[in-house]
């Protein structure tokens, strides 16, 4: 029985080591919109908490691409409290889907979280 339990804490203390956790909390880390036909920008936000019992400071916010900006509510967000991330992509001529990742860095990790905003653009009715 103590070879269990001796096994079982051990697995927990690696997995504290190999698995980051982050104390910021995500609402939605995916979110997907269909755009309607002749609209050029679309929007949308990535609500999170601070689930953690320390300040977390967001040191970068940075996209896959230009056609999309992203911007954090706050740059600090206190234990306890929440947070926003808001985006904007500009559609141009594209059409189908549109996939754009955003890139939340802060000072927990190295690693930056991913957020996905996918858009579905109608295709394009103009004729050459």
């Amino acid at each position: 029985m103590k070879t269990n339990s001796r096994l079982r804490l051990s697995l927990v203390w690696l997995a504290s080591w190999v698995a980051p956790v982050h104390a910021l909390e995500w609402e939605k880390k995916i979110i997907e919109m269909d755009a309607p036909h002749g609209q050029e920008e679309m929007r949308t936000k990535f609500d999170f908490k601070n689930t953690g019992k320390k300040l977390v400071h967001i040191l970068e916010v940075k996209t896959s691409c230009g056609c999309t900006v992203a911007d954090a509510s706050a740059t600090d967000v206190a234990a306890g409290e929440t947070g926003t991330i808001y985006v904007a992509f500009t559609s141009g001529k594209r059409t189908g889907v549109q996939k754009k990742s955003i890139f939340v860095l802060t000072d927990e990790t190295s690693e930056p979280v991913e957020l996905l905003f996918k858009i579905n653009l109608p295709e394009s009715t103009d004729k050459p």
